[in-house]
């Protein structure tokens, strides 16, 4: 039985360590993790329930520590705020970054995307020490801890997991490896007045280049259209058909996408949409787009 306290509950108890008001905070986005705009100051806390995880800690410092040395080179993405960070919170894990303001949706801006990937990639990698990346994320655990879900979705699931991760093992990387973001949707720009800046770090790592191509690479499984992946291509500079390892990333990154409604507590609409991933990726057929389900509306 999770008996993990509430967002709302570890957002008071964070807020409270960090010296900051969270009375009247409005939730913005919940998924992978529970996103807050603070009432009284311009500053977003984001929330992941980590069960005091000692590598999500590590995780959760070297993105703070990664947007910190970024913001000094000159690198367009969120600040995060001057204080010590990440916050343990009834096991959860709090991240305190500066709030931009967004002035237009993200979503169809491949192009921003493609280019600021390009910039990241030839920066170099930060001082400190990053985790090194992990494609699947945490699908093994949250597959096995998921009390909802059907024994042999959850067979199959893992299998696939284990096959993914051979494979994966055995892959060369034709743009070598580096600073990745881990997590790079066109969704994680923020528009804001005087420029786009790219949100959302808690996946930075060390790892295979390609991994910040894919995301764009898949969006055709949300509907988007298959012209803005060609888009993407031109405007970092690449040739997919030079990229070999592009396939089984490929694989993972769709199966990856299970993850944040594997650890959430099973709503109707949450399983329907985990059972119909899981029947595209077995069938390879795929009759309706994925829904990207934010589950605080």
């Amino acid at each position: 039985m999770d008996s993990r306290v509430s967002p709302a509950e570890a957002l008071a108890a964070a807020c409270a360590a960090a010296d900051l008001d969270s009375a009247g905070a409005e939730v913005l986005y919940d998924r992978a993790n529970t996103v807050y705009k603070l009432a009284r100051l311009p500053v977003v806390v984001r929330l992941r329930y980590t069960r005091g995880d000692a590598v999500w800690t590590q995780r959760l410092a070297a993105s703070v520590r990664a947007t910190a040395w970024l913001h000094q080179k000159g690198f367009a993405c969120v600040r995060p705020l001057e204080i010590g960070q990440p916050v343990a919170a009834t096991g959860y894990h709090a991240t305190f970054w500066h709030y931009v303001t967004a002035v237009r949706q993200p979503w169809e801006d491949v192009q921003t995307l493609g280019r600021l990937l390009r910039e990241l990639h030839g920066l170099g990698t930060p001082l400190a020490d990053l985790p090194e990346a992990t494609p699947l994320s945490s699908l093994r655990q949250e597959t096995e801890r998921c009390a909802w879900l059907p024994d042999p979705q959850r067979s199959w699931v893992l299998g696939r997991y284990e096959e993914l991760s051979g494979r994966y093992a055995d892959t060369t990387w034709a743009l070598g490896q580096g600073m990745i973001h881990g997590d790079a949707w066109a969704e994680n720009l923020i528009h804001g007045r005087d420029r786009v800046v790219l949100a959302d770090w808690d996946s930075v790592s060390h790892g295979p280049r390609e991994q910040d191509i894919v995301p764009t690479m898949i969006r055709h499984r949300f509907g988007r259209p298959a012209a803005e992946w060609d888009q993407f291509c031109q405007a970092y500079g690449v040739d997919p058909r030079e990229l070999p390892g592009l396939s089984v990333l490929k694989e993972m990154r769709e199966l990856r996408t299970l993850v944040p409604y594997l650890r959430s507590t099973g709503l109707p609409q949450v399983q329907a949409e985990v059972t119909r991933r899981i029947g595209d990726l077995r069938s390879g057929t795929q009759t309706e787009p994925w829904h990207q389900l934010n589950l605080a509306s």
